[in-house]
């Protein structure tokens, strides 16, 4: 009797982690962001890359730029002069984040609705660090600081 039940426990396992296993599958559709680490408000620091691989730095120009991922899957953008609040929005639109082959790899990839912008590889380095790379030839690499979630 022992044997039989340890039998039955052992199928039981191996059926939930097979059911497991494939309702974890990565899709290639957009799927509505579902990912908790790009929520809050973000601090752009650098973007680096173009024809010339021009590098620009947060001190080197008279603006600061700013972007905002809410819950309810809207991301907000705003430049505005240095020392003023990041109030109002230069764009406001949906967004999406789906895992998508790009180079023969696997990345998480940002699509903006009503294509405000091309759509980007987005990575994290750390808990504070977004990096976003444009998916277009002679694209730019933007470096980002969160501020708050």
């Amino acid at each position: 009797m022992k044997r039989t039940t340890l039998a039955i426990l052992l199928t039981l396992a191996l059926v939930v982690m097979a059911v497991i296993g494939t309702g974890c599958s990565r899709s290639s559709s957009p799927v509505k962001s579902t990912f908790a680490a790009e929520h809050g408000t973000w601090f752009w620091l650098e973007s680096v890359g173009g024809i010339a691989g021009t590098k620009v730095e947060v001190d080197s120009v008279d603006f600061n730029l700013y972007l905002k991922f809410t819950i309810r899957d809207t991301v907000w953008s705003v430049q505005v002069p240095k020392g003023t609040p990041p109030v109002g929005a230069d764009f406001r639109a949906g967004y999406s984040i789906s895992f998508e082959t790009y180079n023969s790899e696997q990345v998480k990839v940002l699509r903006y609705e009503q294509d405000v912008h091309a759509p980007q590889a987005m990575e994290f380095r750390g808990r504070d660090t977004l990096i976003l790379t444009d998916l277009a030839s002679d694209g730019f690499t933007h470096k980002y600081l969160r501020l708050s979630n």
